[in-house]
């Protein structure tokens, strides 16, 4: 626990950091987060898992308030890690709502050290979010039956390391097909692998 929220710390040996900031009904034991987790470990990272939650009203608000809300509350654990010890790279890894303080916030500043992100379901229907990702690089996965999902939007950001999948939707997976759904997680994961390794 530190400035009230709970968080999750594997590996705290690690000179890597990943630090995991989950969607609102997406938590970190499901598949893809589950998964990502691992892979970092594997890696050699250590990895934080930030364990915040919010009220239903506290939705209500404009979706630039929404993602300062949620930086605001993993921002200052993220700052309190980093200069705890000297870390000699770092990754933001974010899924749906999680996505948001990393576009709108750690993308936009300049870091002390090599920086990594990792962009599981963007908003990418929010007006700001395609804004602050427009000539920014990162990795990013979506399926075409995600709401969010726009062939236009996706067109438009050349610069990042894109994986879309056919058909898979919010959660990555695909509804009522469990051995797809684990077929596109370890595609997922190995082209994560790769962009990892030479980034």
């Amino acid at each position: 626990m530190y400035n009230g929220v709970s968080y999750d710390f594997f590996d705290s040996k690690s000179d890597k950091i990943c630090f995991m900031f989950s969607g609102t009904g997406y938590n970190y034991e499901k598949l893809i987060l589950y998964y990502a987790r691992s892979l970092m470990l594997e890696l050699g990272f250590a990895v934080i898992q930030i364990n915040y939650t919010f009220e239903q009203h506290q939705f209500e608000q404009e979706p630039q308030a929404i993602s300062k809300m949620v930086y605001s509350v993993v921002d200052p654990l993220v700052a309190h890690i980093i200069q705890s010890k000297s870390y000699s790279k770092v990754i933001y890894l974010g899924k749906s709502l999680g996505t948001l303080p990393i576009i709108d916030f750690y993308m936009q500043k300049a870091s002390a050290f090599s920086t990594c992100y990792v962009l599981f379901t963007p908003l990418l229907s929010l007006e700001h979010t395609m804004t602050n990702l427009l000539d920014k690089q990162a990795f990013l996965a979506i399926g075409t039956a995600d709401p969010h999902y726009s062939q236009e939007k996706v067109a438009q950001l050349t610069t990042l390391d894109l994986v879309v999948y056919e058909n898979l939707d919010h959660s990555l997976e695909v509804a009522s097909n469990v051995a797809l759904s684990i077929q596109f997680c370890q595609s997922l994961m190995t082209q994560l692998k790769v962009f990892l390794q030479n980034n």
